[in-house]
């Protein structure tokens, strides 16, 4: 999306890379290629990372850019990539903060652009102030790192773990605003087992107690799939049809309305474009 590999896109060329690259047995390729082919890229990002370890995110850069960048090079290139018309039409929900698991800045660049304060913080260095966060700027955590900073970034469940859950901090915050604020999901598949995780203890121990949104694209979301978020975790999936609706500013009346009771977005790959 926005001119940016897409999360299967992105788990393809790093499969390919790793498979070129290092001398693999026959069992642990045919094992990647079967976790590629049956959608099961948190397995299989976690499997790359132990094959080729912490060169996993120089790979990474190289294919976001095309080659291996540096500094002042890095910052260029993420600069070369300009926010899409859905990160714009979000800017328009008056949102008090922002999540997103994804590398760019393409979410700050948005609102930079309608002329809307912001600032960018990482999971790691979660600062305390967040917690009872009542300014202007709305304040954009990046949960899985930066590409400005490759060693900043988190592809495998090793690496999330060790951001999120041994970062109490950000981990309790985070459940906090999921059981008291109304989130509207964007791109995000909602089978990422760390989130579903945090889901599942929130229901297990209070029940169906708060209310969130999701964006789905009408061919990728099925009527189970759509009841079982619903009854499961209380996300009301809010369905579209690319790319007339989204290009011509709307998702309908009433969606319009729901999307903005939300509080806070998490964006994760953005809809496709």
């Amino acid at each position: 999306a926005a001119g940016f590999p897409t999360w299967p896109e992105l788990l393809e060329a790093l499969k390919v890379d790793v498979v070129k690259s290092k001398t693999l047995d026959r069992e642990d390729t045919l094992e990647i290629e079967k976790l590629f082919s049956s959608g099961k890229y948190p397995e299989l990002a976690e499997s790359l990372f132990q094959v080729i370890g912490e060169e996993l995110n120089a790979s990474i850069a190289k294919i976001f850019f095309g080659r291996h960048r540096k500094g002042r090079e890095l910052a260029r290139g993420i600069r070369e990539v300009s926010p899409t018309i859905v990160h714009t039409a979000l800017t328009r929900i008056p949102f008090t903060i922002a999540v997103t698991t994804n590398y760019d800045t393409l979410l700050e660049d948005a609102y930079t652009k309608a002329s809307l304060p912001n600032s960018a913080f990482r999971a790691r260095e979660f600062p305390s102030q967040l917690i009872a966060h009542r300014g202007e700027h709305l304040p954009i955590i990046h949960t899985h790192g930066e590409l400005s900073e490759p060693n900043s970034m988190v592809v495998a469940s090793t690496h999330f773990r060790s951001e999120i859950y041994r970062n109490r901090k950000f981990r309790q915050f985070f459940k906090t605003l999921l059981m008291t604020k109304t989130f509207l999901f964007v791109g995000a598949s909602l089978q990422d087992p760390d989130l579903v995780s945090l889901l599942d203890e929130i229901v297990t121990d209070f029940g169906l107690i708060s209310h969130h949104y999701a964006i789905f694209p009408s061919d990728e979301i099925t009527p189970l799939r759509v009841r079982l978020l619903r009854q499961t975790y209380g996300i009301e999936v809010l369905p579209y049809d690319w790319p007339v609706d989204l290009q011509a500013g709307r998702t309908g009346g009433s969606d319009a309305q729901r999307m903005a009771k939300a509080k806070v977005i998490c964006v994760a790959e953005v809809l496709r474009d």
